[in-house]
């Protein structure tokens, strides 16, 4: 997608090289960074399927209401 915009402004060897280089750096910095576990051990999980489900039915309640006041 990226190679496919910048294809017109600077032709197309460019933005493929542009592109690959894109999908290297990204791929080295993801190799690089620490994994994030944002859950200590021990943590109970039914506490936190609990949150989860809370979580979802909140952003329901929010889209409905977005969807029942703003499509009038």
């Amino acid at each position: 997608m990226l190679r496919r915009r910048l294809n017109h402004r600077l032709g197309e060897w460019n933005a493929t090289l542009i592109a690959a280089s894109h999908i290297v750096v990204m791929s080295c910095v993801a190799f690089v960074l620490p994994d994030v576990n944002e859950v200590r051990e021990g943590f109970p999980a039914t506490l936190l399927w609990q949150f989860r489900m809370a979580s979802l039915g909140g952003r329901a309640i929010m889209w409905a209401t977005f969807g029942l006041f703003l499509a009038s």
